[in-house]
């Protein structure tokens, strides 16, 4: 949970490159923040529908998958933007924030669910709470890839978003 965590990284810079890189105009965030709310509230539902099918480790890895994709996604867009319709590229990029919603509410479904399914009963509360501590340290993430960006630019924040979420795949396949 805590490297996948970082896709913090990169969170807050979707926007950001839209606007800077993709020269959407200022309109473009109320579409963002649609598709952002419309992907938690679809991915909360199919999420949860997963962890009673399938168990937690599988919404883990589903969430995995889309930490580590959204990144490439984001840095993808621009080399296949001319290939799209003007009017719809807004659209289409808000695939980015469509899936940022569903990794939103995923987190529930899968790392509180895991630590509820395998805490002893007794220490639940322990367990979640320490869970919930350990993970709120991906709240610095931002920060950080503020300071990438900063340095680098788009192509390492988005690159080491996506290199540090394939981590926290990786461990959940283990």
């Amino acid at each position: 949970q805590l490297v996948l965590g970082s896709c913090g990284l990169a969170l807050p810079y979707y926007v950001l490159f839209g606007l800077d890189r993709l020269a959407f105009p200022t309109s473009a965030v109320g579409v963002f923040t649609a598709f952002q709310v419309a992907g938690g509230i679809a991915g909360g539902l199919g999420m949860g529908r997963l962890a009673e099918r399938r168990g937690s480790r599988s919404v883990m890895r589903l969430w995995g998958a889309l930490t580590v994709a959204t990144p490439l996604a984001a840095l993808a867009f621009p080399a296949i933007a001319p290939a799209l319709p003007a009017a719809a590229r807004p659209y289409l990029y808000a695939g980015v924030f469509l899936v940022v919603g569903a990794q939103g509410s995923s987190s529930m479904n899968g790392f509180v669910c895991w630590v509820m399914e395998y805490a002893p009963p007794s220490r639940r509360p322990m367990y979640i709470g320490f869970a919930n501590a350990l993970s709120g340290t991906s709240l610095g993430m931002p920060i950080v890839g503020g300071l990438l960006l900063t340095w680098a630019g788009y192509p390492l924040l988005l690159g080491a978003a996506s290199a540090a979420a394939l981590a926290g795949l990786l461990a959940t396949l283990r």
